[in-house]
């Protein structure tokens, strides 16, 4: 009979071992996360009147005509090119810009309106729920632009 008495103590010292064992782990993992330092650049024209904030988890690679980016599998290519918004995209008004967007199995096609004459057009690879695509913002810029410190002109001067 004694046994029997002591086993729901067990029971329940164990248990709150783990749940301590889980708590701390949980809280360990929080507290990297968040400590972390990021780098941010912001990515700019300023005659098309947008920006991209971008951290330090991606790869850039950046041209006149574009830039490409990845992030862990993840990667997209973002092309300024001088056309109206496909007609076969959701349209979606994104971040103070007309746009939308198409699924094609892994790959996410996104436009965003710059003015009447140009797009850009973001080709993203999804292939693990990490880093997501960028996006850019245009009503947000210039207090993104005081915000962070490090500016980088794209897409030379087009008007």
């Amino acid at each position: 009979m004694k046994t029997m008495n002591k086993s729901p103590m067990k029971q329940k010292y164990i248990v709150s071992i783990v749940i301590t064992v889980i708590l701390l782990v949980c809280s360990y993992i929080a507290w990297m996360g968040l400590s972390a330092k990021r780098e941010f650049v912001v990515l700019h024209n300023t005659h098309l009147d947008f920006c991209f904030l971008v951290d330090n988890r991606y790869k850039l690679d950046i041209t006149e005509k574009g830039f490409k980016y990845q992030g862990g599998k993840n990667s997209g290519d973002i092309q300024l090119i001088k056309a109206a918004l496909s007609s076969d995209i959701v349209r979606v008004e994104i971040n103070g810009f007309k746009g939308g967007y198409k699924k094609v199995k892994n790959i996410r096609y996104y436009e965003f309106q710059l003015n009447e004459d140009y797009i850009l057009r973001d080709t993203y690879r999804n292939h693990e729920k990490t880093i997501v695509n960028l996006v850019p913002y245009r009503i947000e810029c210039s207090k993104i632009k005081q915000n962070f410190k490090k500016h980088l002109e794209i897409f030379g001067r087009i008007k």
